[in-house]
């Protein structure tokens, strides 16, 4: 089976009410996911196949089902989810589906890498210690 977990601890996310903000500790990106792609993380990490994801977004709009299989492509490319090391609890009930319209815009990962410098760097073990910290040894 095709499920994910998120790629923790070198990534983490946080629910801000309709918007994941997802942080990769590694790269230093940071990523926002908003509307279908919203709800989509929210299916992964509860547990079902990602074909089942894609199968029931297909139901609703076919375009949608194959923007959802690359969507949730793009999320394991940026290392942001990986192939579950265990079974999930339950299956819950696939919010996708519910979430998408007929014609609605594809779902979208957007990146940022402006506070990348700051996400990777490691201020405890980074520092000048004649400066102190926020100067960055190089």
């Amino acid at each position: 089976m095709d499920t994910f977990e998120v790629s923790a601890p070198d990534v983490l996310a946080e629910d801000f009410g309709g918007e994941i903000v997802a942080i990769n500790m590694v790269n230093g990106r940071y990523y926002s996911l908003r509307g279908l792609g919203y709800a989509i993380w929210m299916d992964l990490a509860a547990g079902p196949p990602a074909a089942d994801i894609r199968d029931a977004v297909t139901a609703v709009d076919y375009d949608l089902g194959v923007a959802t299989a690359a969507f949730i492509a793009k999320l394991a490319e940026e290392q942001l989810v990986r192939p579950r090391a265990t079974a999930a609890a339950s299956a819950a009930a696939i919010s996708s589906a519910a979430a998408a319209q007929p014609g609605m815009p594809a779902p979208l990962l957007e990146s940022f890498d402006d506070m990348s410098d700051l996400i990777k760097a490691d201020p405890i073990h980074e520092v000048d210690e004649e400066f102190g910290w926020p100067v960055r040894k190089e």
